[in-house]
């Protein structure tokens, strides 16, 4: 992406990170590793999201790699629920200490399995299902 595009939609969600709604600040003498903005799809690329102007947000860079390959969704519910369980987290978001990222990121994708594991199941059960019980609209077109 050119970079005024990404100024553009930067600008356009006000230099606030998409999760956390801290600011990303457009001078780089103001940015750190944590709080520069970056591009993050909503639908993950490794999950086929395409790099396309409706599948992207800005994002701090601190949300953007705690968040990985999960639900976009499901990573902002998470977010503002630990930021309600601890109220100083929010303030701090930006600053909390190595220990506490690699938590929160093994936290992210051990629901990022959970949530592969149970659509799993899902599809395995279905083909389960279609094998036990024959669809009728398959046998029509073999006929």
């Amino acid at each position: 992406m050119a970079p005024t595009y990404v100024k553009a939609l930067s600008e356009a969600q006000n230099h606030l990170c998409c999760y956390c709604h801290q600011e990303m600040p457009a001078e780089k003498h103001r940015q750190t590793k944590r709080n520069q903005p970056t591009k993050d799809h909503v639908e993950p690329r490794c999950h086929g999201g395409p790099t396309r102007p409706d599948n992207l947000v800005m994002a701090c860079a601190q949300c953007n790699h705690i968040r990985g390959a999960m639900d976009a969704e499901v990573f902002y519910d998470l977010i503002w629920y630990w930021f309600r369980s601890d109220e100083t987290l929010h303030a701090r978001w930006h600053h909390i200490s190595h220990h506490e990222f690699r938590a929160f990121q093994k936290e992210c994708a051990r629901i990022h399995q959970l949530q592969w594991q149970r659509r799993l199941k899902r599809c395995v059960a279905a083909r389960v299902l279609h094998a036990i019980v024959p669809l009728p609209f398959l046998h029509e077109r073999r006929a």
